[in-house]
Order: C-alpha cells, then structure tokens, then sequence
C-alpha cells in the first residue's frame, strides 16, 4: 500500500445491501463526504431506478483548477445531494439522453464512462483532502471503484477492449468495507424496494422521460429497472405482475455478479456485518 497521509475509505456490496445507509453513518461519525460511483445516479431525473437518496443542493468546490473539464464545470463546482448534513457528490451532473462534455483527447460513446469518472473522481477527492475531511466512495459500478483504487486509467486513443494502461500508483490509502449478505434476506430486500419504487412511480418517471425525448433505446441500454420498465410501457410484457417478476430475477442475477466481481477484482476488502464492525476497522485505518 502507498504511503500517504491521504486516505480513502470504500463501501462496497451488492445492491440492496445497505452501502449508503452505511456511508452516512460513517460519515457522520468520521466527518466523511459521500463520492458515489454509480454509472447511473449521475444523470439528472433517474431517481426512483437508481435509488437516489437526499436532497439536492448547491456546493462550492474550494481547488481551482477545472480547466479540463470544460463545459461541464458547473455542474462539478454546484451539484450536490444531501442526506441531512453528509453531501453526496457526481449526482445529477449529466442530463439524460446527451452526450456528456468529455475532456480533451478522449474518445467514447455517449454514456457517462470510466474516463469521465476517474477524472470527477480526483477533482473531488483532492477538495475534500484540501477541507480537511474523510472521502468515502462508494456505488454499485464495481468496475469505477477498481479502477480508482487500483490507479488505473484509459489510454488517449481508443483500443481493443480490456486494454488498460496503469499510469501510477494511487496518491491515496485505501480501506475498502464489503457489506456481508445472506442470499435469501437480499433477495427479500430486491424485492420490496422494487415493489416500494413501482409503487412510488417508477413507470410514471419513465414515461416522463421517454415524453421528455430522452430515447427509448438509450434507457434500455441502462439495464434493469430502465431496461424493464421501457419493455413494459412498449407493451412487451401481458401483464404488470410479469414484468415485476421478471425484473426482480434480474436484479437478483445482477447482485449475484456483482458479488463475484468484488471477490475476484478488488483484493482485501474487510467484509462486515455492521457499521459497529466497519467504525473499528476505520478507526485503526486512521491511526
């Protein structure tokens, strides 16, 4: 591990598990700040489908250097969500459906990416140093947390997939938490949190969107709950008790490979059973 007084701690777990419930409650015991790697919160109105949580308010970043970041500074410098008084960053800072403003000399497709990320991410984790707090990461894109506390980035130029090129190690320690899970108790939990986001609306924020002109297509190329709720508003489903069931199964496979992701890509997490476990193993981290 890279010496250094700077320190990261990441939450991570399959979806379902509790990961900003968690971050909160460490956060707010350890003066932390929320950095959410989710490749799906950071597009403006997908609430109910990713689970948002807080409310929005503006923030003022104190580092001054965003020249890279071009067009799509105010949203870094202003956007934040809050739960009570923990902030959350990189959430509702690209509008659906458009293609984010990337930095100079990278290429891709028009979905927020891994590049534009690892890019947010540093910006916001050197703010957070500068202030004196604690950064807490965490999300359910596995592939955006390996990245960062791996130091990976993406070469310049477009290349065959998979092709990596680690530029340096990490400035930062690392600490990541893994939130324990049985199976069957997450399974139970999938389901009533979908049930609760149907019930709250989520075919109505689809429609909403679909109406908005955000493209059937690029909501289905999101996956599960856009995927699913695209299918049923189109008809595809004979009933809403089919669609439930068949959306629910997937987000239990999703977890599944989500699981199998951390155990095999991110090397020492410390699984824990409670946020009593996860604060000893912060504190000791600290020291």
């Amino acid at each position: 591990m890279v010496q250094s007084s700077k320190k990261v701690i990441f939450i991570v777990g399959p979806t379902s598990a509790g990961k900003t419930d968690l971050a909160v409650k460490l956060a707010r015991y350890f003066g932390g700040e929320i950095i959410s790697a989710d490749s799906r919160q950071v597009y403006e109105g997908l609430d109910l489908g990713t689970g948002k949580e807080g409310v929005p308010r503006n923030f003022k970043f104190q580092i001054s250097n965003f020249k890279f970041l071009e067009g799509r500074i105010i949203f870094l410098k202003e956007r934040a969500r809050y739960i009570g008084e923990v902030p959350q960053y990189l959430i509702d800072i690209v509008k659906p459906g458009v293609p984010p403003v990337r930095p100079p000399g990278r290429e891709g497709g028009e979905m927020y990416n891994l590049a534009l990320f690892l890019g947010d991410a540093k910006l916001i984790l050197n703010d957070i140093w500068q202030r004196g707090r604690m950064p807490i990461v965490t999300g359910g894109t596995g592939l955006y947390i390996s990245a960062l506390i791996k130091g990976y980035d993406l070469p310049k130029t477009k290349q065959g997939r998979g092709e990596w090129r680690r530029h340096r190690r990490p400035n930062f320690q690392s600490l990541v938490i893994g939130i324990k899970t049985d199976r069957l108790k997450l399974h139970r939990r999938i389901d009533l949190r979908l049930k609760k986001r149907i019930e709250l609306g989520l075919i109505r924020e689809v429609k909403k969107l679909l109406s908005s002109g955000v493209p059937a297509d690029w909501l289905i190329k999101l996956g599960l709950e856009y995927r699913f709720t695209t299918w049923f508003v189109q008809g595809k489903f004979a009933s809403k008790s089919e669609y439930f069931d068949k959306l629910k199964h997937a987000i239990h496979a999703y977890a599944r490979r989500q699981m199998t992701w951390l155990r095999h890509q991110i090397p020492g997490v410390e699984w824990v059973s409670s946020s009593a476990e996860a604060a000893n193993y912060i504190v000791r981290f600290l020291k």
